[in-house]
């Protein structure tokens, strides 16, 4: 599989946000195979899916919320590749919103 990376943009709070990008990938035919939460200012996924369904992820995500300098490197990878070669997608979703981040206090070692 050949790998790629993609960032999103989502104006959503974190709740509904996983929920929303869920529905894309589902929407496509891909599969989500890894979630990683960074407080609640960034989420990143590993996707599997083929080309053809990547592209169609970006559609259906919409262009303005793909940044340009991940989208061309995509273009770039998986050029050559035929619509159905199965990729693997890292997809950084970047959350906007309003909301304070939710950072847990973590408290220092004892002794350390």
């Amino acid at each position: 599989m050949t790998p790629t990376r993609l960032t999103v943009h989502v104006s959503a709070s974190s709740d509904s946000a996983l929920d929303r990008v869920k529905g894309w990938v589902a929407a496509v035919g891909g599969l989500i195979v890894d979630a990683r939460w960074f407080g609640n200012q960034m989420l990143t996924l590993t996707v599997e899916l083929t080309v053809g369904e990547l592209w169609a992820l970006v559609d259906r995500v919409g262009l303005g919320r793909v940044t340009d300098a991940t989208l061309q490197d995509a273009r770039g990878q998986l050029g050559g590749l035929a619509e159905d070669a199965d990729v693997v997608c890292r997809l950084a979703v970047v959350l906007v919103h309003d909301e304070p981040d939710r950072a847990r206090v973590v408290p220092a070692v004892p002794g350390g």
